[in-house]
């Protein structure tokens, strides 16, 4: 029995594992919907900038086009709005890389997440399953020292008070001794009684 010595004792370290285990995990479901909302975000920027970058050199063709249509004022008037839509176009194209690079950043701190979560989950599944089996424990002590102590009786008088400093009863609440009878009391306690001495 010296594996449940101490068992009243009872250790709860499984129990407070799985406490902690539960906290990171939902520390990192959170990190992850929020990572995931961060790379959905950045690929949607992403493909608005590339959408707008099409679009502007779309502009920088026509006008480009345009200019060796014109002349003269015309001519230059079209070759600056190319180059205008150029520079447009080149300025959305790298704000279309840096958020895909956002989101690929993004896309590794989700996979991270996740990692961890799933981590997280097999960490609270042993620690109930290491608190299930210290209950299990615990409850088979409890059987097993039932069984050899057996039933306990009460040994005390409900009401009874007892004064450890004189052989004197004292009378219960509501209840009153005579003299004779705490003599006789005391004359038992010391092995004088005889019978008959007292009617």
């Amino acid at each position: 029995m010296g594996e449940f010595a101490g068992a009243k004792y009872r250790d709860f370290s499984a129990s407070r594992r799985e406490y902690r285990a539960q906290m990171r995990h939902r520390a990192a479901e959170m990190q992850r919907a929020s990572e995931e909302q961060a790379r959905a975000e950045a690929e949607r920027a992403a493909a608005e900038a590339e959408r707008a970058a099409r679009q502007a050199e779309e502009a920088a063709r026509f006008h480009a086009q345009a200019q060796r249509q014109s002349s003269g004022l015309d001519a230059q008037t079209e070759e600056a709005a190319q180059a205008r839509a150029m520079r447009h176009a080149a300025e959305l194209s790298r704000r279309a890389a840096s958020e895909r690079m956002e989101a690929q950043r993004r896309a590794e701190a989700v996979a991270a997440a996740e990692a961890a979560s799933r981590r997280e989950a097999r960490e609270m599944a042993e620690a109930r399953a290491s608190a299930e089996r210290q209950a299990a424990r615990y409850e088979q002590f409890d059987t097993r020292r039932s069984r050899l102590t057996g039933p306990q009786p009460d040994s005390r008088v409900p009401g009874e008070i007892s004064d450890p400093y004189t052989d004197t009863p004292q009378p219960l609440p509501g209840k009153f001794i005579t003299s004779r009878a705490c003599m006789k009391m005391t004359c038992f306690r010391s092995g004088i009684l005889r019978h008959g001495t007292f009617g």
